[in-house]
This record gives C-alpha cells, sequence and structure tokens, in this order.
C-alpha cells in the first residue's frame, strides 16, 4: 500500500474513535461519577433520584414501570437518573455509592447529600410518599431559612 491510504485509513479510525468516545445523539448523559453528579445537582438546585439497575435483573424489570409511572408526577422538582451497572462507564458512580444488590435507589437532596437509600423492590404508594416528602421539603425550604434569619 501507498503511503497516501495508509494515510487515509489512519485519519478514518482516528474519525471513528473520537466519535465513538464522544458524547452523541442517543447517548446516556448522565453523571459519570459521584463528582460530576453532585455538581450537577448543585447547579440545577434540585434533588436526584438515582436508579441502579441492570437488563438481566427480575426485580429491577418489575421495578422499572414502578419509578417510570411517578416520573412524570414529579418531574417538574426532581431530576431521575437511570444507571445501569452493566454500563463500564458507570463503575467509578457505582462504586462510590458501593452497589453491591439491585435494584437500589438513592435520593440526593439539592445540595447533593443523600438523604434516602433503599436496596429492593419499592411499591408505587410508598415511593410516592418518599418522593412527596422530598418535594414538600422542597417548597417549604425558602420558608425554614427566612424563619432562620
Amino acid at each position: 500500500m501507498n503511503k497516501e491510504v495508509l494515510l487515509i485509513i489512519g485519519c478514518l479510525l482516528m474519525m471513528v474513535a473520537i466519535y465513538l468516545s464522544s458524547p452523541h445523539e442517543g447517548s446516556s448523559s448522565g453523571e459519570k461519577d459521584a463528582a460530576s453528579l453532585i455538581n450537577s445537582i448543585r447547579l440545577n438546585h434540585r434533588p436526584r433520584v438515582l436508579y441502579f439497575y441492570a437488563t438481566w435483573c427480575g426485580a429491577c424489570r418489575q421495578y422499572g414501570p414502578v419509578l417510570k409511572s411517578v416520573v412524570a408526577d414529579y418531574k417538574n422538582s426532581i431530576d431521575f437518573q437511570s444507571v445501569d451497572v452493566g454500563d463500564s462507564s458507570y463503575m467509578k458512580l457505582i462504586r462510590q455509592y458501593q452497589i453491591q444488590s439491585i435494584p437500589a435507589t438513592f435520593i440526593l437532596d439539592c445540595y447533593g447529600e443523600r438523604i434516602f437509600g433503599q436496596v429492593g423492590y419499592i411499591d408505587r404508594q410508598s415511593l410516592t410518599d418518599i418522593l412527596a416528602g422530598v418535594s414538600s421539603s422542597l417548597s417549604s425550604e425558602p420558608a425554614k431559612k427566612t424563619a432562620a434569619k
């Protein structure tokens, strides 16, 4: 092969590598480590539900639709992020949250502090009650700060 063909092949391989390593349409936009996650939460000043799951997990397949059904009710006040434990790009986040069993649900407040954590299935009513408590604490937060002054 001549040098021009090798140069073209090398350039094409670099373009493919850059494309595969960069975020693009359809890719996950979730934070991959706890520091990025907490920065994002503080920037948005909204609590976040972290749901750790796997596609092969039977309990996750039962719980996933329950979680999805409440997302619409709280999407204006709480952010939701699903983390597939089978996705190796999330390994740092999975280790930082010490995920050993799934499904696992964590709720982080507006400052990135863990306020709830549970491994296993959570029924719809219990999840709704928990999220309602988080949502109501948000609406009373400015009143608490004003009362403290």
